[in-house]
């Protein structure tokens, strides 16, 4: 999430004595932080940290949009002709203090944009997202329906004496209600109205399905009053609650159509419940039906750019009743198999005769029912469409269940390596191996793969079943381990995978 220059003003002023030069724009536009230099180009949108300035160093001509952090007062008036706003931090905290501290605003936020996000991924719940608008605002929200009813307030502000009027329709002031039918202007923070209520300052948003007023949504004043940027916080505020309450945002207009509603989902911009389940039902796709997701990439770097649209627009023409997009650099189709005559595996024919034809490669999710998990089946062709090439690199169509093992080992290892993952018995009999040059970990190995029967194993190993079992009873002496905890099985023939991976890892390092 980004933040205004104000915003970071009055957060920093909790931390340090900072003057602010130039305009304090409310604007939600800054996120990152990056260390100027004169003489590199600088991107827009940025939080600069700027040290002191060489004298008779050369400045940008150009205007820089975004904020300057500096400690140089002397150097504070000159940036101000190049950023839109400086702020000098006074006294003697260090640049790594600053740095941190703006990190720290950067994370206030963030953390609660994804908090907003996973309430609404998770439950919908739109009084949980009141709840949870708490935690940047300060004061109280509240949310009326089209007929002044409570819908939800902020549950740490619902016992005050001065917000009980207001949960009552039959008090609200008739200012409150005059701007009932006001139009919707969109989502820049020009539908955003300042109003006075039982003697406390305000801000609220009007929320419009099909041009129809359904809610109002309210920010009243507490402690600390009103913030210049608090409208533009409550605008943004307003696109959660409009998601919770199954609103289509003015900013989400192409989400009328079947590609929008999908793409919107998987890009993240909208999510996955009951309402979009709604919303594609009217255009027949059904919750029962069954779905598969393929995402497809050029294997030509160079056609990548110029080709999308084409190859897009020709798989659309190849496979009717599905919806395909161009998305993350490749193209998605959806398929919904309960619509189609063809079966699941005439699909995947036709679809790979068509990479095949075209340089591309895809991944192909599981078929599954109802659209409530699409994002997550979505990530699974993703991965289908990664890992493909290490299971089966001539293979232009990849599933997700032949790769799901590969995904699993790389889970295991995600965060640390094989050696510290897997069954530390197994390593030492690897290096006892090693060291007496015996055959130990592969009779282990063999013996494991066949589900611990002895015939099966000695047969395999081409040796008689008497020298199977010294070879166990000596595994069982150097390992201590205990075959009959049936319960380890899973994770020695685990450790046996990670083991191996790590082998080829290291062959392929010392090539």
């Amino acid at each position: 999430m980004r933040i205004s220059a104000q915003i970071l003003i009055d957060e920093l002023r909790q931390r340090f004595s900072v003057e602010p030069y130039g305009g304090a724009g409310c604007e939600l536009s800054l996120s990152g932080i990056r260390y100027f230099r004169p003489d590199e180009p600088a991107a827009g949108g940025a939080i600069w940290m700027v040290d002191k300035m060489e004298r008779g160093c050369k400045l940008p001509s150009d205007k820089i949009r975004g904020v300057a952090v500096t400690k140089d007062a002397n150097s504070a008036g000159e940036l101000e002709g190049v950023f839109d706003t400086v702020i000098l931090v006074k006294g003697k905290p260090s640049h790594l203090r600053i740095h941190d501290a703006i990190q720290d605003i950067l994370a206030k936020y963030a953390d609660w944009d994804d908090g907003l996000k996973r309430i609404l991924s998770e439950s919908s719940d739109v009084q949980a997202i009141m709840d949870f608008g708490a935690h940047i605002f300060r004061g109280p929200l509240l949310l009326h329906d089209n007929n002044f009813s409570t819908v939800a307030v902020s549950s740490a502000y619902a016992a005050e004496q001065n917000i009980q009027p207001l949960l009552d329709s039959e008090k609200l002031p008739f200012l409150m209600r005059s701007e009932k039918n006001r139009p919707v202007l969109g989502t820049d923070g020009n539908n955003i109205i300042y109003f006075r209520a039982n003697g406390m300052l305000g801000l609220s948003a009007n929320l419009f399905r099909r041009g129809n007023f359904k809610y109002r949504l309210m920010l009243l004043e507490h402690d600390d009053g009103i913030h210049d940027y608090d409208a533009a916080l409550l605008e943004y505020f307003s696109n959660y609650v409009r998601l919770s309450l199954g609103l289509v945002t003015g900013a989400s207009s192409r989400a009328l159509t079947l590609t929008g509603l999908i793409s919107s989902v998987l890009s993240g911009e909208s999510y996955s419940n009951e309402y979009f389940e709604d919303q594609m039902s009217a255009f027949g796709w059904k919750p029962e039906d069954e779905y598969v997701i393929y995402r497809v990439f050029t294997d030509i770097q160079e056609k990548e750019d110029r080709s999308l649209g084409f190859l897009t627009g020709r798989i659309a023409d190849i496979f009717d009743e599905q919806c395909v997009l161009e998305l993350d650099g490749g193209v998605v189709a959806v398929f919904d198999l309960s619509r189609r005559s063809d079966g699941e595996a005439s699909i995947d024919a036709a679809m790979s005769g068509f990479l095949r034809d075209n340089n591309m490669s895809a991944g192909r999710s599981d078929v599954f029912t109802g659209l409530g998990q699409i994002l997550r089946y979505y990530t699974q062709a993703g991965i289908a469409y990664d890992l493909g090439p290490r299971v089966n690199r001539y293979k232009q169509l990849c599933k997700f269940r032949e790769v799901v093992k590969e995904h699993l080992l790389e889970c295991c290892t995600e965060r640390l390596p094989a050696s510290m993952v897997c069954a530390p018995e197994l390593l030492l009999l690897k290096a006892y191996d090693e060291e007496h040059q015996t055959e130990f970990y592969h009779t282990l190995s063999v013996f494991l793969k066949n589900d611990l029967h002895s015939v099966k194993a000695a047969k395999e190993l081409f040796i008689a079943r008497s020298t199977f079992i010294y070879r166990i009873e000596k595994i069982r002496t150097i390992t201590g381990l205990d075959f009959s905890k049936i319960s380890d099985h899973w994770y020695w023939l685990l450790s046996l995978e990670l083991i191996e991976k790590m082998d080829i890892q290291e062959v392929n390092w010392n090539a």
